[in-house]
Formats: C-alpha cells, structure tokens, sequence
C-alpha cells in the first residue's frame, strides 16, 4: 500500500522497512521519475540508540489465542528458535548458524539461507521468488544488522514489553505514544 501511495503521490513520506523502504529510496513520488527519491530522516538504528526500538508485533485476541493455543504455541516456538539462531549468527553455539545468516541464497546442505528466505518474503510485483539477486541478499543481511535484537528472555520480560499502565516496559510506552501521537492526527 505505502508504495502504491508514493506513486500516486498521496503521501510525502514514510516509515517503512525492506522492499517498500528499498523502493521509495529508488523512486521519485507521485508516479514522476523526474521528482527525486526519498531520503532517510532517520533509521533504526539510530531509534533504537535513543531508546525507541522499532518492532514488529505478532498479536492474538484472547479468544483466537484460546481457540488456536497449539499454533499459537508452534509459532511463538518457531520466532523464538529463528530469534536465538540470529542471536548465535556467529556460530559460538551452533556453526550451522553462520550460514543461516549469511548474504547467500543457498546453503551448502542445499536448504535456502534464512535471508534469502527474507528477501522472498518481501518482494514487490514482477520479482521472481526464489531467485534474489546478490545485491537484494547482502542490502537485506546488512539491514539485520541495524537492528537490536533481544533474546527471548528479555523479550517476555515485563521490563521489555510491559504489562499494564501501572507498569510500562520500553515497547508498551513506544506503543501509548504512537497511539496518541495517531490520536492527535
């Protein structure tokens, strides 16, 4: 949608990561090419240094979660595992890890890289699944690298996400500011 929005000129500015990021970075707005590309006000990482780490939120309601609690358990197993392999993206625990994590698109057992399989995840019309060029699986590999990652301890931590007004974590006070900063708009 955001790139859709660039093209016809909706909007002059975005807040968005991977393909659609990677295109408003490429492209000038409102459908004109002589208009110049976005440029970055801020990324991540620098967000994230100032103590505003940005996130995705995978959210279940109570009924959903208590109607599915097995695949609620399995994918919350499977973030988890692919989280702690990122974490030892090194190899000190697991070798394996380093070319799970590396920029290339197959690894030597012949499994598709854990990039590759990201940059497939975040392709725009007219790309080819399975067939990331170089340049798409190192620009994705260096991006991982920009961000904080926690690891699951301190992800389920109240101190991290929070659990009430009474007790605020860094995400839950990101997420009462974005909504009053919508509220205000």
């Amino acid at each position: 949608e955001i790139i859709h929005a660039w093209d016809e000129g909706s909007i002059d500015a975005g807040a968005c990561w991977g393909s659609a990021r990677d295109y408003l970075l490429k492209h000038g707005g409102a459908g004109n090419p002589a208009l110049e590309p976005a440029k970055p006000l801020i990324s991540s990482k620098v967000l994230s240094d100032w103590g505003r780490p940005t996130f995705t939120v995978l959210a279940a309601d109570r009924t959903f979660a208590n109607n599915h609690q097995r695949f609620v358990t399995y994918i919350t197993g499977v973030l988890s595992r692919l989280n702690d392999s990122y974490l030892d993206r090194l190899g000190l625990i697991n070798p394996k890890n380093v070319e799970r994590w590396g920029a290339t698109k197959t690894m030597s057992d012949g499994s598709v890289s854990y990039v590759a399989s990201m940059v497939d995840a975040m392709m725009i019309g007219g790309e080819v699944a399975g067939s990331p060029s170089e340049l798409q699986l190192f620009t994705q590999r260096e991006a991982l690298d920009a961000f904080v990652q926690p690891n699951v301890t301190e992800q389920v931590s109240c101190s991290h996400f929070g659990t009430s007004k009474h007790y605020t974590g860094s995400i839950m006070e990101n997420l009462d500011e974005s909504s009053a900063l919508c509220k205000e708009t």
